[in-house]
């Protein structure tokens, strides 16, 4: 199953491309471009340029979306349709560039569709970019159990904790400890390296957790 790179597009194609590179784009993945309707001349040249680039590189030549950016609801319809018919294996907004409205539009499209996703921000200046990992969402679409979200405090409050001493805080055998463990490092929410390492909590759990 192919993955899917989707993008508002503006006047410049330049922050797709580097978007595109950073997260190592192949041939067999979909590139998909979302703009206004009608497509104005200077956004025409823009998308005409990045297909030119993405063909001379041997890459997926990108698919061009155009929904009313007057009608909210329609749009955010058309894209999230898009993305939920195509059931792609992975799927990556690139943003950082186009219309404010359209970034809006697509991310909240891929939201309501409750999958995880990537972001990539890639701006058009000279700030510097950063990637949202599909964790993150993972993580805001469903919640850790109760026991999971001690732990995680736990974790949180005393970096390193081992998992005798994260049992001993829950109340649980030590076995249990090490399987709630297991559960939040499938959520990317902690680190354990080895068996007598210490457990970490990630940027992810330290962003949406700390100070609950």
């Amino acid at each position: 199953m192919a993955r899917l790179f989707i993008a508002p597009l503006g006047f410049h194609e330049d922050f797709i491309l580097r978007s595109l590179i950073s997260l190592r784009i192949t041939r067999g993945d979909l590139v998909y471009v979302v703009t206004c309707s009608p497509i104005t001349g200077a956004v025409k040249r823009a998308y005409d340029g990045l297909t030119a680039t993405l063909t001379r590189q041997g890459l997926p030549q990108p698919l061009l979306v155009e929904v009313n950016c007057g009608d909210f609801y329609g749009s955010f319809k058309k894209v999230r349709e898009l993305v939920a018919n195509l059931k792609p294996e992975q799927v990556f907004f690139c943003s950082g560039g186009g219309l404010r409205a359209l970034t809006l539009t697509i991310l909240l499209a891929l939201v309501s569709l409750k999958k995880p996703f990537t972001v990539h921000y890639e701006a058009e200046s000279g700030i510097e970019g950063f990637t949202v990992k599909p964790e993150f969402f993972l993580n805001l679409f469903s919640e850790p159990s109760e026991k999971e979200l001690l732990a995680l405090k736990a974790v949180i409050s005393k970096p390193g904790i081992s998992v005798k001493e994260l049992s001993e805080v829950l109340g649980v055998k030590e076995k249990t400890a090490r399987n709630i463990v297991t559960r939040l490092k499938n959520r990317g929410l902690v680190t354990k390296k080895g068996r007598r390492e210490g457990v970490e909590p990630t940027e992810v759990a330290l962003a949406l957790y700390s100070g609950l």
